[in-house]
């Protein structure tokens, strides 16, 4: 615990007169009630992002502990808020879910995307991707390259980017994942048509360069980088886990496959390689999906009237 910080929190919300603390993290969530303990009916909102099912032992303690202090839990998905429930943190009347926002000016590229000329592609090329960290396996980039056996097999000019880095600061390095898919494409002779660029920041450019987006999962709470997608007028494949049946309404913002199976995600990338008119139909429909439910103006009304609701 940081007592310096503590202060300064605590100082600016005595200045300001702040009456409502929203925190996201469990470290912060500790400090923003420390900040407020004696300064009177002061009310600290926490938000969660992270899938209890991997989170840290010493973390789920903080969010217990800060469950006593906090007026509103918010999930950024329903299958978080349950997953809450599971870990006995809050109740039916304290916990809510508000899916995430995103401003479509982070995502969207102002420049034509030039990952194909990097890659030495043609522009006539269909090229898809995924944005997703190798680092550890919460992402099912497998089943993906199990798809992309069959698919390139089909449709040898076709190529896959898979943009994500291999380690970070809190996790050891582990490449096993990484070295799995890599294996994968190797053994099918796809690794020409399969691009590894490690960790990328111009996910917009990314994006602006795919003609449409494939994603899967083993543990998501909301799904970022499909939203984002969805935001750049890409069709997107993505696996039918509840998280992403929930953020797609059931299928209209995403086209789902069955989890684990690779042959019927084949099969979609396949229309998707073949019909450029479907592409585009399909890229209008889940972009008007996204911005009609997970713009950030509308993420940041419904947070106002959850702040007003409890001054």
């Amino acid at each position: 615990i940081d007592l310096a910080l503590v202060y300064k929190i605590r100082k600016y919300i005595k200045n300001n007169h702040i009456d409502v603390v929203h925190c996201h993290f469990a470290d912060e969530g500790i400090h923003g009630f420390l900040s407020l303990a004696g300064l009177g009916n002061k009310i600290l909102i926490q938000n969660f992002h992270v899938d209890f099912q991997r989170v840290r032992k010493i973390d789920l303690w903080k969010f217990k502990l800060i469950n006593k202090f906090s007026s509103l839990n918010i999930s950024c998905s329903g299958h978080l808020t349950e997953q809450l429930f599971k870990k006995d943190i809050g109740h039916s009347n304290k916990n809510i879910s508000i899916h995430n926002g995103i401003n479509p000016e982070r995502v969207l590229s102002e420049k034509p995307g030039s990952l194909k000329s990097e890659l030495n592609l043609g522009n006539e090329v269909v090229l898809a991707g995924m944005v997703g960290n190798f680092y550890n396996d919460i992402r099912d980039q497998i089943t993906v390259c199990k798809a992309l056996a069959l698919a390139i097999k089909k449709h040898p000019d076709f190529h896959f980017v898979f943009a994500g880095g291999f380690e970070n600061q809190w996790i050891k390095k582990d490449n096993a994942h990484f070295q799995n898919c890599l294996s994968i494409c190797k053994k099918a002779g796809i690794l020409q048509n399969v691009h590894f660029t490690g960790l990328r920041k111009d996910t917009g450019n990314i994006y602006a360069s795919l003609d449409f987006y494939v994603h899967a999962t083993n543990f998501d709470t909301f799904g970022m980088a499909p939203v984002e997608a969805m935001m750049n007028k890409l069709p997107v494949i993505a696996n039918d886990v509840e998280v992403f049946k929930e953020v797609s309404g059931d299928g209209e913002g995403m086209l789902l496959f069955k989890d684990k199976n690779h042959v019927e995600l084949a099969n979609m990338m396949d229309l998707m390689i073949s019909d450029a008119a479907l592409r585009s139909e399909t890229g209008q429909k889940h972009f008007d999906f996204a911005m009609k439910n997970y713009h950030i103006k509308v993420h940041l009304e419904k947070l106002k009237n959850i702040y007003l609701s409890l001054l």
